[in-house]
């Protein structure tokens, strides 16, 4: 593994043994394989948790494992004693930039607050030029599958540049990873993101996410609302929205139209369903559209003017432009108000 320098890795991990077994599996599995290829350990120092299995079985197969540890920590008897050195230092700080210092790469197990501050202050130092060292996830039994889905959604909100997703390797196979930590070499784009559109988006949409419409029809013609917002801004669009945490589509329709616009639902049968991919967003929604009875002699009232710039009924055959997509994709599958209502 000659493009790691020096020839240790720096392993971050859970002072924890996790609630699955298969996590001390993996840091054992981690510490023999490193010794194997002949790599020192780097890591938190103590004798505890998955740290302390990792450490362990890099010194049951004769490596070498090398400790840093804040003294805070070695007063509460943390401190693993059989370690081939054991720094001690004042801060957590200083912690994290020895072991950088010490090692050529760095490892991620499975662990809580401290491993993600060590992995994203890793990452950071990469991204920004500070060291030349791949990071990478073990990934046991999908552990880190929310934190890459973070990233992702880092990158559709324009907040992480695409070409930098990529310096985070993950892999659920401990030999795999090392081998991809071996073949890293150092990106050569610029961490900061320019101001044009989103041709670069190298991740897919985030979701599919639910969403619900309430379709109100009078006389033939549909309730429609300019939306106002980020999400569709200046299209017309049905009243609805997200279901709460659990809580029925249908009754997500009711209350959306209500709050929205004052209208009180006398009835909600549901109409289909339609696929909605927001590309310039990064979004992909499945709205479940609803038609609703509301009393004949109400009207919609402007109650979220943040949410829609004004309330106005529209034939089906002569529907405004822009139409938000759920709505086009509503007419384009034929249903129209006339029609009764199918599940």
């Amino acid at each position: 593994m000659r493009g790691v320098e020096p020839r240790r890795i720096c392993v971050y991990a859970g002072s924890s043994p996790g609630a699955d077994p298969a996590y001390a599996a993996a840091a054992r599995e981690l510490g023999r394989q490193l010794v194997e290829r002949g790599f020192g350990l780097v890591y938190g120092g103590a004798h505890v948790g998955l740290m302390g299995a990792v450490a362990d079985a890099a010194l049951a197969a004769g490596g070498e494992a090398i400790g840093v540890l804040p003294r805070a920590l070695e007063r509460r008897e943390l401190a693993h004693r059989g370690l081939t050195e054991l720094h001690l230092v004042d801060s957590m700080h200083e912690r994290k930039l020895l072991m950088s210092e010490l090692a050529g790469a760095f490892v991620a197990l499975p662990g809580g607050l401290g491993t993600l501050d060590e992995v994203a202050e890793a990452l950071t130092w990469t991204q920004l030029g500070l060291q030349a060292k791949p990071v990478g996830l073990l990934d046991v039994r999908g552990y880190w599958d929310e934190l890459e889905r973070q990233l992702d959604h880092a990158v559709r909100e324009r907040f992480l540049p695409p070409a930098q997703r990529g310096l985070l390797l993950r892999d659920g196979r401990v030999d795999d990873l090392l081998d991809r930590l071996e073949a890293w070499r150092p990106a050569t784009t610029d961490k900061w993101m320019g101001t044009g559109g989103r041709e670069l988006l190298a991740v897919g949409p985030r979701g599919p996410l639910v969403g619900t419409s309430a379709v109100v029809v009078r006389d033939g013609r549909v309730l429609l609302g300019r939306r106002r917002g980020a999400h569709g801004a200046s299209t017309w669009a049905f009243p609805g929205g997200k279901p709460e945490p659990g809580e029925a589509p249908h009754d997500a329709a009711a209350r959306e139209l209500e709050e929205e616009t004052g209208l009180v639902a006398l009835a909600v049968e549901p109409i289909a369903w339609t696929n909605d991919l927001f590309e310039d967003e990064g979004l992909h929604f499945v709205t479940l559209h609803h038609r609703v009875e509301v009393a004949a002699d109400c009207e919609p009232q402007l109650r979220e003017p943040h949410k829609a710039q004004e309330w106005s009924w529209h034939r089906w055959d002569e529907l405004p432009a822009p139409l938000f997509g759920p709505v086009t994709a509503l007419a384009a599958s034929g249903w129209r108000p006339e029609d009764v209502a199918n599940a």
